[in-house]
């Protein structure tokens, strides 16, 4: 996207979560956590292809939110 809001880009379409993304410090890609595979993992996106790569596993399951919430 640029700065004034034009040139809008989905970068993922992924059912899971893709939280909290990061532009890389050349602006060429967007790091970000998502939980595909039931762990959370740290995720680069090319933004000119669009192919996320796995920079590895942080290792928080996905619904630790629940598990934790439901000891009270």
């Amino acid at each position: 996207m640029r700065s004034d809001g034009t040139e809008v880009k989905q970068l993922t379409d992924s059912p899971d979560a893709d939280l909290e993304p990061v532009w890389s410090p050349d602006g060429t890609g967007l790091a970000f956590a998502s939980n595909r595979g039931g762990f959370f993992e740290v995720l680069l996106i090319d933004v000119a292809s669009g192919d996320p790569v796995k920079t590895g596993q942080v290792g928080i399951p996905s619904d630790w939110r629940q598990t934790e919430g439901s000891k009270g």
